[in-house]
């Protein structure tokens, strides 16, 4: 094995070990109100309604029966990995990037949300993954069949750990037909390769999700209670119910089952989806398709809740932007789902899990004011520092392309999250600050591959401020 794949080795376990430190100080892998299905719907082998079974099987894998803590080693490294890979696509020398790595890890461990991800049993800390890989496939164009080959399974795994990445996916696919028209004179033939590469792995990745789901459940689907979300999505902004008390009235539409509930719906989507009866009597969340389906056609169909629907989109999806506190959901979970999931599967674990700081004495140890104080004020410190680089075209233009492409994905990929996630469901922080990361590491990253350039924009902002304040 030659020396520098052992130094890489070395550093990608030095991240790991750096994570998981947020997993240790809980004391038991976080879990959330979800990891409960995850790990049942991965030993017992079924298609849950509401989420993919993928993340499922992960858990039941690479936990060997024995422990979930083995699962969180294999989420660490694999995130270690992606970050060193991402590093060394952009800088070449070897003993810095090493060094760089490290730094950078230690840095988001303890002033981002990243650990909080990458140690919790649940799939958000692979959407990232989409991001960074697609980055490194399409601009690294000197790597090998093997970590090609890692790179590509680990992108095909997290496109299935979660219905939002498959939609991620979708809108890569879009902003790769507008390039390749805007560029198709002057793109070169290698990027071409490279970015067909990439919006195939899109598309196998829907269909071997449809495929797992036929092997194990019979039925070739994507999501089983997909009509489920966008109706709560439609209840939670109202149009749900001014369309029912636009047409309830009419002869073609009385006879629905929601029109019984259109002056008594919850006010959020998590009321409509878990209140149970609303649900249960237009048939549960199977036969509720066809009753469902015909609202969600009518919005899209009659103009004017067409237009309605897109302004819900784009609003939440930007209110989505600003929801980015750590520690949604990480609550204490003693006496439910998960902790029953984990006394059923893991028994020697059970009392690791109720003495963890999540659990015990109702979580009231484990506290994220200081983590997203840090976080926040990251992320303004990135914004200050990209806005002053990226929008000075004289220092622009001095950039390496490489890193430029990074921060382009980056931002895409942030905003785009924000407006799948949010648009298409409600905005909650759990889901934006998964991502948001990201945006301190394309900064902290292009501190350290372009120094020069970021003293330049220091004495730009110094000399600014002394012409504006004599």
């Amino acid at each position: 094995m030659k020396k520098e794949t052992i130094s890489d080795i070395r550093s990608i376990s030095i991240g790991a070990a750096i994570l998981s430190l947020v997993a240790l100080y809980n004391g038991f892998p976080l879990v959330y109100s979800d990891t409960g299905t995850y790990i049942s719907s991965g030993f017992e082998m079924f298609v849950p309604m509401d989420r993919p079974i993928v993340y499922g099987i992960f858990i039941r894998i690479f936990s060997m029966g024995l422990t979930p803590w083995l699962v969180i080693i294999v989420q660490n490294l694999l995130t270690s990995f992606i970050l060193f890979t991402t590093i060394k696509t952009i800088i070449t020398e070897h003993q810095r990037r090493s060094v760089i790595h490290v730094v950078l890890t230690f840095l988001l461990t303890v002033f981002s949300g990243i650990a909080w991800y990458s140690n919790q049993l649940m799939p958000d800390y692979t959407t990232p993954f989409v991001i960074l890989i697609l980055f490194i496939l399409l601009s690294n164009d000197h790597l090998t069949m093997f970590i090609k080959t890692i790179l590509t399974v680990v992108l095909v795994y997290s496109f299935m750990a979660h219905l939002s990445h498959l939609l991620l996916g979708i809108s890569f696919i879009l902003f790769s037909i507008i390039y390749i028209l805007a560029k198709r004179k002057t793109m070169q033939y290698a990027f071409l390769k490279r970015l067909i590469y990439c919006n195939v792995i899109v598309l196998m990745s829907w269909a071997m999700l449809s495929i797992i789901n036929k092997v194990i459940d019979k039925e070739f689907s994507i999501s089983k209670g997909s009509h489920v979300f966008l109706m709560a999505h439609l209840n939670d902004c109202g149009i749900l119910q001014k369309f029912l008390c636009d047409h309830c009235q009419d002869e073609n539409w009385n006879d629905h089952p929601l029109c019984e509930y259109k002056d008594s719906l919850p006010n959020d989507a998590a009321g409509f989806i878990w209140s149970g009866g609303i649900i249960d009597s237009c048939g549960g969340w199977k036969n509720s398709q066809p009753a469902f389906s015909r609202i969600l056609t009518a919005n899209i169909s009659e103009p004017r809740y067409l237009v309605m629907n897109l302004y819900k989109f784009t609003q939440y999806g930007l209110v989505q932007l600003g929801q980015n506190e750590v520690g949604h959901g990480l609550t204490s979970y003693h006496n439910t789902t998960p902790q029953e999931q984990i006394e059923k599967w893991f028994p020697l674990e059970l009392n690791n899990y109720q003495n963890s700081r999540q659990n015990r004495w109702n979580g009231q140890t484990l506290s994220f004011k200081w983590i997203n104080l840090f976080q926040q004020m990251l992320i303004i410190i990135s914004c200050v520092i990209l806005s002053i680089t990226l929008l000075n075209h004289s220092i622009a233009v001095q950039i390496h392309q490489r890193i430029k492409l990074l921060l382009l994905f980056i931002l895409l990929g942030i905003l785009m999250n924000a407006m799948i996630t949010g648009g298409l469901n409600s905005p909650y922080g759990r889901l934006q600050a998964r991502v948001i990361w990201l945006l301190p590491f394309g900064t902290l990253l292009l501190l350290f591959s372009e120094p020069k350039l970021i003293r330049q924009s220091l004495k730009l902002l110094t000399e600014r401020q002394e012409k504006n304040h004599p």
